[in-house]
């Protein structure tokens, strides 16, 4: 420990003043208890204002008001909800697992008018209060049921489950399954089994992480036929991360269909497979008019009984299908396109082949139009698609191409030789020039392209070299390049009783020159591993290339390389205070180059953590006797910013003092007090700390400059004098 001065100072004792606490009184004023049993409240009256979280459970529980999920809505009032005329714009309705049979009386179910926020499933049913961490949709799966005879058939005894005819509206984590609709029930105004959507150009329903699964249509009416799962006569339906399965119709569209001008229809990261139709066209999508916009999904084992009259994706509307997989064993085409010149459709960097020797893509009928971008593979192209010099043939032997697993069609890249690939930036610019003159919505490839998750991933969600992309919606990165994921080993040394050591979390950036394989996450710590919070897997680029990597905690999202640091002005070990709060006001940092072919060590990358905020000790004695801090009836300092800045982009990024000064109550020990800080220095007489002992207060101001050096400890040392006088004292601040 080197003393780096030693100052005497004066004290002024102060009679004890007594500071009293305000306290503010509130009315609390319970909430009015309303379902679907006959309340007279008016919507307004019920939601207030227009904000709020709803949960609901099947059966319901406590007080069935809807305020958590002890006293959750049941199924009867979360469906009046839907339906009726309150304001859900501003509203997460949360959904335990179960199952909820959509009409008890009609052939359909809720019809939708509104916006809703947020519609989430996947929760635990033995979640309490308002906990949201139980939550799974595979393993607590939430369900809307057609089955509303709950005979466990689809027939004449069940319902459809949802139609759309306004608002904006998004569903996350829901399994729709056994919706029905019937030839005799099909209509204009009504179809599909699943889904239903007629509404304005600006309606659109959004389905996030959700399933459908055996629905069924039996209308036979071409003009009501198709769209099991889901069926947009106008508006838009937006589906991200969904899987379509089992579902079955007549004709036109096992899953999926569009019919009108107006229609639209958004599928980014979904998997639609064994899909049917008993007859024909469409056995995965129908266009029968309308706009569709499809990347990163994928269709495959969809059948039409009708084998020359299929296509797995079909139709004469406006298509623009990217990074997409379709595979097809019918006799017609994978994709049978019938599109005119006004609607533009445009096709790059997919997979689309036939496992019977039928085209993988199909431009049907004199006069059609369609263009593509290039980088696509198909076993057979059929008609005057405009193509580009980097679509590759691939006809040979199909059968061993690949196989459907986790919703991924998995093929060896190695069976095909690919001259050049797309880039991430080329889909993108793809995606926002579509521009089909036959959709209401001027700029659909721009909206397009901002609400899918980016064509950087695949379909699974895992990253790809964004400039080397595979084509189709699978992309276990290219041969040669695939790296190993890296891993971590995180420390920090000790500093503080309130420092960090080993952090739940912690950002991590790591920027490689070639642009390529470069992150910007938050880790957490999975069992004994760090893994990124979004789930991503990340990896190395494979050829050794040295990356810069910064590491911080406690984690904040950075902006424009700059990240805020604060800590607690009460570092006390009083009860209110939780562990992550007294841990939060330690910053550590490590940022350096990093070359994985000679730098890691077990294979991890060595992230050893400096401690970047200053550290305050303050003792006291009494005539040089050490006074336990049981004694002392109050200690803070005063003076002291707690705010601050590191620019993360700096070569060696430093933590920059801001705000205003504050008081701060330190942590207690047992024979000093212990506070962490910015950085920062402090004009003389600014810094002070008041003292209360044997019922009088002493304060001290410092006659000079104070500095707190970046990790290091500053130790202040107050002397009490009896034998001098009460008032005079000693200070020396020492840093190690």
């Amino acid at each position: 420990m080197n003393i780096i001065r030693t100052i005497t100072l004066t004290f002024a004792a102060f009679s004890l003043i007594g500071i009293s606490s305000c306290q503010k009184t509130y009315q609390m004023v319970p909430p009015p208890s309303v379902n679907n049993k006959g309340d007279d409240l008016d919507d307004e009256d019920f939601w207030g204002d227009k904000s709020k979280d709803v949960f609901v459970t099947p059966y319901g529980e406590g007080e069935m008001d809807g305020s958590s999920w002890d006293n959750a809505y049941d199924a009867d009032t979360f469906l009046s909800l839907l339906s009726d005329q309150s304001d859900l714009s501003k509203t997460n309705v949360y959904l335990s697992e179960g199952t909820y049979y959509m009409s008890s009386g009609s052939v359909f179910g809720p019809e939708i008018r509104k916006s809703i926020f947020s519609v989430k499933g996947g929760y635990s049913i033995d979640s309490k209060e308002k906990d949201l961490t139980k939550r799974n949709a595979l393993t607590y799966k939430t369900v809307f049921s057609g089955d509303k005879n709950k005979n466990g058939k689809i027939d004449d005894g069940d319902c459809g489950l949802l139609s759309v005819y306004g608002g904006n509206s998004s569903f996350d984590g829901i399994t729709f399954r056994n919706g029905y609709i019937s030839e005799k029930t099909a209509s204009a105004k009504k179809s599909g089994a699943g889904v239903f959507v007629d509404g304005k150009t600006d309606t659109w329903i959004e389905f996030v992480d959700c399933r459908f699964e055996n629905c069924v249509s039996d209308a036979t009416s071409p003009a009501y036929a198709g769209g099991a799962a889901i069926y947009v006569k106008s508006g838009q339906a937006r589906l991200k991360a969904c899987e379509l399965t089992g579902c079955s119709g007549v004709s036109r569209g096992g899953a999926l269909r569009c019919n009108n001008d107006n229609a639209i229809l958004f599928l980014d990261r979904c998997s639609i497979h064994d899909n049917s139709l008993k007859g024909e066209w469409g056995s995965g999508l129908q266009l029968s008019s309308g706009t569709i916009c499809v990347n990163n999904s994928t269709f495959c084992s969809n059948t039409v009984g009708n084998k020359g009259a299929g296509g797995t994706v079909n139709g004469g509307g406006a298509m623009l299908v990217l990074n997409s997989t379709i595979i097809s064993d019918d006799t017609t085409a994978g994709i049978r396109c019938e599109s005119d010149a006004k609607n533009g459709s445009f096709f790059a960097n997919n997979i689309s082949l036939n496992t019977n020797g039928a085209p993988g893509f199909l431009l049907n009928g004199s006069g059609k139009v369609a263009v593509s971008g290039g980088h696509n593979i198909f076993n057979k192209v059929a008609g005057e698609l405009k193509s580009a010099a980097s679509d590759v043939t691939y006809d040979t032997d199909l059968k061993d191409f690949g196989s459907l697993e986790d919703g991924a069609y998995i093929w060896d890249n190695s069976k095909v030789s690919l001259g050049t690939y797309a880039t991430a930036a080329e889909i993108d610019g793809y995606a926002r020039g579509f521009k089909p003159a036959v959709c209401p919505v001027a700029e659909i490839g721009k909206v397009f392209a901002e609400w899918c998750d980016g064509f950087a991933v695949d379909g699974r969600g895992k990253s790809r070299n964004p400039a080397k992309l595979l084509p189709g919606a699978y992309d276990p990165r290219l041969d040669g390049e695939a790296a190993k994921a890296l891993r971590f080993s995180v420390s920090a040394a000790p500093f503080a009783g309130n420092s960090i050591s080993s952090p739940e979390s912690f950002g991590f950036i790591l920027t490689n020159p070639d642009g390529a394989y470069s992150y910007n996450k938050k880790m957490v710590l999975l069992g004994n591993e760090y893994v990124a919070d979004d789930g991503e897997t990340m990896l190395w680029d494979g050829k050794g290339t040295t990356v810069t990597v910064t590491a911080y905690a406690p984690y904040a999202a950075a902006v424009d390389g700059v990240v805020p640091v604060s800590c607690p002005s009460n570092q006390a070990t009083a009860a209110e205070l939780t562990a992550a709060e007294l841990t939060a006001a330690d910053f550590v940092l490590w940022k350096g180059s990093v070359n994985p072919s000679k730098d890691l060590s077990d294979g991890k990358i060595q992230l050893n953590l400096g401690h970047l905020n200053a550290r305050l000790i303050v003792k006291v004695t009494l005539n040089g006797v050490p006074v336990e801090t049981s004694k002392i009836a109050s200690l803070s300092v005063a003076g002291l910013k707690t705010e601050g800045k590191c620019d993360l982009s700096a070569d060696s990024p430093k933590v920059v003092a801001d705000g205003a000064p504050v008081n701060m109550f330190p942590r207690v020990g047992t024979d000093s007090y212990e506070l962490i800080t910015v950085p920062q220095t402090v004009a003389a007489g600014s810094l002070s700390v008041k003292a209360t002992f044997n019922k009088r207060q002493y304060v001290w101001a410092s006659p000079s400059d104070v500095t707190l050096a970046p990790g290091k400890t500053s130790e202040l040392t107050i002397n009490i004098s009896t034998t001098k006088s009460a008032s005079s004292g000693q200070m020396s601040i020492t840093t190690k």
